[in-house]
Order: C-alpha cells, then sequence, then structure tokens
C-alpha cells in the first residue's frame, strides 16, 4: 500500500509541475549579459555572433603564407610590397584614412648570412650574399 501512495503521489506532483506547460510554446528565454539591459543584450548577442564567425583557419593560413613566401627585413623592397598589400587590403575591408609613411633612418643590414654549427661536428655554411 505503501509503494502505491509513493508512486500515486509522484506521478501527481509530475502531472501538477507540467500541466501549465501543456499546450503553450516555450517563450524564448531573453538573452542576459552582465552590464547590459535586456534590450542591449540581445544586440551585444548578435554582434558577439557576428564577430566570432569573422576569424577563419583558411583565411589566417592564406594571410600567413603571403607574409612567409619571402624574407621581407626592414627596408627591403619586400618589405614595401607587403606594406602597399597591406594597405590596399585595408582599404578593401573599408579602413578610410591608411597612409603609408617614408621616413629616413640609420639602418644596419647584413652582408652575407652565414649558418655555423659548433657541435656534435663542426660546419660552416654560407648560405646568401645580401645586397
Amino acid at each position: 500500500m505503501a509503494a502505491l501512495t509513493v508512486r500515486l503521489l509522484t506521478v501527481f506532483s509530475l502531472v501538477l509541475i507540467w500541466w501549465p506547460a501543456v499546450g503553450q510554446e516555450a517563450a524564448p528565454s531573453p538573452v542576459s549579459i552582465l552590464g547590459f539591459s535586456p534590450a542591449h543584450a540581445s544586440t551585444e548577442g548578435e554582434l558577439e555572433t557576428l564577430f566570432q564567425s569573422l576569424p577563419s583557419a583558411h583565411k589566417a593560413r592564406e594571410w600567413h603564407r603571403i607574409f612567409t613566401a619571402n624574407p621581407h627585413p626592414a627596408a627591403s623592397a619586400q618589405n614595401n610590397k607587403l606594406a602597399v598589400f597591406l594597405a590596399r587590403e585595408w582599404r578593401n575591408q573599408g579602413w578610410e584614412d591608411v597612409t603609408l609613411r617614408r621616413y629616413d633612418v640609420l639602418h644596419s643590414s647584413p652582408r652575407s648570412v652565414t649558418l655555423e654549427m659548433t657541435a656534435p661536428v663542426h660546419f660552416k655554411e654560407c648560405t646568401r650574399a645580401v645586397r
């Protein structure tokens, strides 16, 4: 008898809990972000979703290949080509005031690049002359 009473009470309590929700659609829960009013939290949530969708591994690999294709030490022709490329890309992305500036500076650059290994076997290789 006690087991039957427990089962009936369990079924009755479940019916009472779920009865108001029967036939009603679930209302969307309001977006809650600490520091934002409910109206602004919704807008902020949409902006965050948009910004999180922008970065992509494919685009990062593409840019990495462009920037690492050739050496581009400061004041080199390749460095200037990359600066022009980057300025053009920023303009295409909507940046309005992109300016490339030229600065006259004292700059030292190596005449040659040498690789030297001291251990376990001594090895020295002049890889290339730098102009």
